[in-house]
């Protein structure tokens, strides 16, 4: 079933919707309810519910709290703060400024009309009860949308093995375009502009490979200069600070 940190109830009695019948509200609140405990076991992952509001916790799937190692009661006497203590301190600064930018630059100037039609997919780190740190897969998706507005986010989540960095990145799958943090840019870039040409992948083969600058320069006939300035491009579109994160994370992507 899970953890239910904050009745459902509450939050429309608080963001009350214009128009709706005591009847309408009773059926949202049961789909919510629903989604909760069918949407975890249907996926084979874990859940959560949040508000899109403030982000606050509403439901805690029972897979989810397992991955933590604590128990329903620990969870409960946390409430609505449990995955901000469990969290990697880098991980929610970096997190809560991220989210601030997607809506400042993405949702609302640039896409407001397609608010509902997305999916935001990010990675973090929580501390599990024992100590040891656990990195987690994240697909969020709206929910009880009403008058083109979601009320609630439900995410979807899998442990994965390793952190390289963080990523968060955004899919309109109406259009088939995808947004994502680039933090050399320090902004939401739309993924074509950010692929690498092919000239930038033969470059990241022959580094890794070993060769230098030079050498990579007259194997392809071209001025030095240009390898220095396309080293440049393939780190800002990468979105790493140094060539050999960008060949480490070259590899992990298969692009070479």
């Amino acid at each position: 079933m899970g953890i239910i940190l904050n009745e459902f109830e509450q939050y429309f009695n608080y963001n009350p919707i214009e128009d709706f019948s005591p009847h309408e509200y009773k059926k949202i609140i049961s789909d919510l309810y629903r989604s909760s405990s069918v949407c975890s076991a249907a996926f084979n992952k874990a859940a959560l519910i949040t508000c899109t509001q403030r982000s606050q916790l509403y439901y805690i799937s029972d897979s989810y709290r397992e991955l933590t190692g604590y128990s329903k009661e620990e969870v409960l006497s946390m409430g609505d703060e449990f995955i901000m203590r469990i969290m990697h301190p880098d991980d929610l600064k970096d997190l809560t400024i991220l989210r601030t930018s997607l809506f400042e630059e993405v949702l609302y100037q640039r896409c407001k009309k397609r608010f509902i039609h997305h999916t935001i997919h990010y990675n973090y780190r929580i501390q599990h009860k024992k100590g040891h740190w656990i990195v987690l897969d994240c697909h969020l998706y709206p929910i009880c949308i009403i008058n083109n507005r979601p009320h609630f986010f439900i995410s979807y989540i899998s442990p994965i093995d390793e952190f390289n960095k963080l990523i968060f990145q955004i899919y309109f799958f109406r259009e088939n375009k995808r947004y994502i943090y680039n933090n050399c840019r320090k902004k939401f870039v739309l993924e074509e502009k950010i692929q690498l040409r092919s000239i930038e992948i033969s470059i990241l083969e022959y580094i890794a490979k070993g060769n230098r600058e030079h050498e990579i320069a007259k194997k392809m006939d071209v001025d030095v200069n240009l390898i220095k300035y396309y080293k440049k491009c393939i780190m800002s579109k990468l979105s790493v600070n140094s060539m050999p994160e960008a060949i480490y994370y070259a590899l992990k992507q298969n692009y070479i």
